[in-house]
């Protein structure tokens, strides 16, 4: 990726400007968590025009230098997963938004596996995410199915050593049935 984006900045100095952000060194990780990248490389466009300054567009398209000239330099970033610029969240929203990118996560790795497959068109998103979601829960639901409804009285074994080992019979009157 690297190459390319090489490329791409020297082709296009005056038209875009292209920097890069390592997530790995001290002052990249907290970009990075600001704008919630999860893996590399991620690239993000933020254009130039004042009706976009609030938000930035994730690009998805492949890794070519062809493709990211033509996203760049036309409107197809008009068509990319649009984002609001990030905020500094903290308490309850920051945890609610994270469900939200784990949700839309989750949502694009499930349209992404149907898709692969060709079935992207045979159920519609919301039958989709639930059939997933279902067969994700089938385990834990099985689990508490055998827990509590298959209760055929079963009592667990003895786990107390002393309970456990049979009394021996008093000696006094062991000696005195002896003596008899």
């Amino acid at each position: 990726m690297a190459p390319t984006w090489t490329d791409l900045y020297e082709s296009h100095q005056g038209e875009l400007n292209v920097g890069h952000v390592d997530c790995t060194s001290d002052l990249g990780k907290s970009l990075c968590q600001l704008y919630e990248i999860r893996g590399y490389p991620t690239l993000l466009y933020f254009s130039p025009d004042p009706a976009h300054n609030d938000s930035f567009f994730k690009y998805q398209g492949p890794r070519s230098i062809d493709a990211l000239e033509k996203f760049a330099l036309t409107s197809e970033w008009k068509k990319a997963d649009k984002q609001d610029l990030p905020q500094l969240l903290e308490g309850v929203a920051y945890y609610q938004r994270q469900v939200m990118i784990f949700a839309q996560d989750l949502a694009r790795e499930i349209d992404y596996g149907y898709e692969s497959f060709g079935l992207k068109d045979s159920l519609p998103s919301p039958v989709r995410y639930g059939l997933v979601i279902a067969l994700c829960c089938s385990p834990v639901i099985l689990l508490v199915i055998l827990l509590f409804v298959c209760d055929d009285g079963y009592t667990p074994p003895v786990t107390n050593v002393e309970q456990a080992r049979p009394k021996p019979a008093n000696r006094a009157s062991a000696k005195s049935e002896k003596i008899e």
